[in-house]
């Protein structure tokens, strides 16, 4: 399978990508089980757990683009179809299957996450909008609900991350092909910031009106950080490598300061991401070969492989236990008087197993499959060119 051998490689050399992309969604889910449970103190926020997504997100792209370009070259509009289209089957069979499953047992989650809002005093998740009517299951079939202010996160699942996702690689070939034709340090500088003023623009015009931070015109910076993580990794240019290096630090001060200060863990991330991408010319030299090798004593863990392979179901399944599961558990346990620390501490014991185990069945029987259709969808489509 492409998409599955692409990814094996990605992960035999970078081994920090594996680690950030498993830990990053046990964190949603831990943070979840925490935020919703009503535990009182400071927990790192999820949604820094989405903007590292983001940047790996970028980072794979850029990689993928630059491996396939012989073959695939997205500077051919010709290429931009199998790219669409390996991206489709790797993100919606699993999104379907969980979208149907809201829909199905929507019910239960709204009444679930009700249930945390009023033992917890948390207004906001009584409060969130719920619509499953036929118009707003097609805006979410096609991606189109991060793009609609009062649909972005409208359905109890946190997809408005995918249509953020599907709006970054309808556009990524454009950019893909911008870096690759305008290589000069002044292009590449101009680029980058009038995308972070687009991006602050938008934070003071639309985001306001939006239930999610959900359009691209916003998140770009973010996953543009990725990508210039991996262009630093490849070009030899020596004016290129410190402008990049400079501008990776720009992106990473301009997302502390455009959005919250815990997004210093996103700056560190791409620290860890910057040094496992060192080019492979690079790693010949004796002063890098320390420091990979502690990066592949560190996160050379099966566990790391692991919890990357199931992240994406992780992600988008893990709400259903929550709010059916974790509501009741956690009214059990106030009926018996525990407080806030205790529940979350249990419900996230219970829930954090039962997801794990339902994202390997998602991953094993929808997810490898689905990615598999894709691969067979292009093979026909190129021997229809030929």
């Amino acid at each position: 399978m492409a998409e599955r051998s692409t990814s094996r490689v990605i992960d035999d050399k970078n081994r920090t990508v594996v680690f950030l992309r498993g830990v990053a969604a046990l964190w949603v889910v831990v943070a979840h089980c925490a935020i919703w449970g009503g535990y009182k103190y400071w927990i790192p926020d999820p949604k820094v757990a989405v903007d590292i997504f983001m940047m790996i997100s970028g980072y794979l792209m850029m990689w993928t683009a630059d491996n396939l370009h012989r073959d695939e070259p997205l500077t051919n509009m010709r290429s931009w179809k199998t790219f669409y289209v390996r991206r489709y089957f790797r993100i919606s069979p699993v999104y379907y299957v969980a979208l149907a499953c809201v829909v199905i047992l929507g019910d239960f989650v709204i009444a679930g996450k009700k249930s945390f809002a009023v033992m917890n005093h948390n207004p906001y998740l009584g409060e969130l909008i719920t619509d499953h009517s036929p118009l707003n299951i097609f805006y979410h079939l096609t991606y189109i609900h991060g793009l609609i202010p009062d649909k972005a996160s409208s359905t109890r699942l946190p997809d408005w991350s995918l249509s953020l996702e599907m709006q970054f690689y309808l556009i990524f070939p454009l950019i893909y092909g911008y870096l690759r034709k305008f290589k000069t340090s002044m292009n590449l500088v101009l680029f980058t910031i009038c995308i972070i003023a687009v991006s602050f623009a938008s934070k003071l015009l639309v985001i306001p009106y939006f239930t999610e931070v959900s359009p691209i015109i916003y998140q770009l910076p973010f996953f543009l950080l990725g990508i210039l993580v991996q262009y630093l990794s490849t070009t030899q240019n020596t004016t290129m490598r410190r402008t990049t290096l400079l501008l990776i630090g720009l992106i990473g001060i301009y997302s502390i300061v455009i959005k919250i200060p815990q997004n210093v863990f996103l700056v560190l991330a791409s620290g860890l991401l910057l040094l496992s991408t060192i080019s492979q010319d690079q790693l010949e030299d004796n002063k890098w070969r320390k420091p990979r090798r502690f990066q592949d004593w560190l996160f050379g863990h099966k566990v790391f492989d692991f919890l990357s392979d199931v992240s994406y179901p992780v992600y988008l399944f893990h709400g259903f236990f929550l709010s059916i599961v974790g509501s009741r558990i956690e009214q059990w346990l106030y009926s018996l008087g525990f407080g806030s620390s205790i529940s979350v501490t249990i419900i996230a014991l219970i829930v954090i197993p039962l997801t794990y185990l339902t994202a390997v069945f998602v991953n094993r029987f929808i997810e490898r499959p689905g990615i598999k259709l894709g691969k067979t969808v292009i093979k026909r489509m190129k021997s229809g060119w030929s």
